[in-house]
């Protein structure tokens, strides 16, 4: 049992890193009374209420089971809530392992946005129609997907827009096909990424238009070709127009 306490004490008093900060030994270190945390990918904390354990995520598909033996060897009692920090793979696919204490779940309303992407079957090279619409398309990537998601949501409940969401998982290869084919209509047509405009899908996606003899507008949604400020990325996403709120507004001013 690492005393973990200690090692970022020392590291952080120090400055000097030394050593893996960021483990997955799949083992339980105690961080206080009835608190523990399991180094994994991702790491799962856990708090005994006297009332059931507590976890705070549940590690990923690869890593769950691992993550359950250790935690059932400190405390035996069922895992009474599992809490999602958020909800990227490697914090909730271990969930299958959890499942046998029938924890209650929690975790913010946009998490089900975000698992909702787990629902396909990923293929490299194969970009998804993971939201139907007919007023607008968007074809994104990464976080961005998830950002599209919600808007088109917010769009059909408070405007009555339905916005296409076409998930471009991979750049190389590139599934031009779907791409083209969805773009290649008369509705307003977009591009999001968490990326410079420069060299990323916005690009890839007018190569292929080009290629194709499509002629269609497309208007990215992407960090601009510049040096960028720093700071919280809520902040910056709102400043460059990678937020929610920003591809919404986008939408529907093409659509006027």
């Amino acid at each position: 049992m690492a005393d973990l306490i200690d090692i970022s004490t020392r590291i952080i008093d120090s400055g000097v890193v030394d050593q893996m900060v960021n483990r997955v030994t799949n083992e339980l270190s105690e961080l206080g009374d009835d608190l523990a945390i399991i180094e994994s990918f991702s790491h799962c904390v856990a708090f005994d209420s006297g009332d059931g354990v507590v976890c705070f995520d549940a590690s990923g598909v690869h890593t769950g089971e691992a993550v359950v033996a250790a935690l059932k060897k400190w405390r035996t009692d069922r895992v009474a809530n599992l809490v999602y920090t958020h909800g990227h793979a490697d914090h909730v696919g271990g969930s299958t392992y959890f499942a046998a204490d029938q924890p209650t779940v929690t975790g913010h309303r946009n998490v089900n946005t975000r698992l909702d992407r787990y629902d396909y079957t990923f293929e490299v090279g194969k970009a998804k129609v993971v939201r139907p619409g007919d007023d607008a398309v968007v074809v994104s990537s990464g976080l961005m997907t998830m950002r599209a998601l919600l808007a088109a949501e917010k769009l059909s409940e408070l405007h009555g827009v339905e916005l296409s969401v076409v998930d471009c998982a991979t750049l190389k290869p590139f599934d031009e096909d779907t791409v083209v084919a969805q773009l290649d209509t008369n509705r307003p047509a977009f591009t999001a990424e968490n990326h410079t405009v420069v060299g990323g899908l916005f690009e890839a996606v007018a190569g292929a238009l080009v290629r194709r003899g499509v002629a269609r507008q497309v208007r990215p949604i992407a960090l601009p070709d510049e040096f960028l400020d720093a700071g919280a990325l809520p902040t910056l996403h709102d400043k460059y127009g990678l937020s929610t709120d920003s591809v919404i507004a986008r939408v529907l001013d093409a659509l006027r």
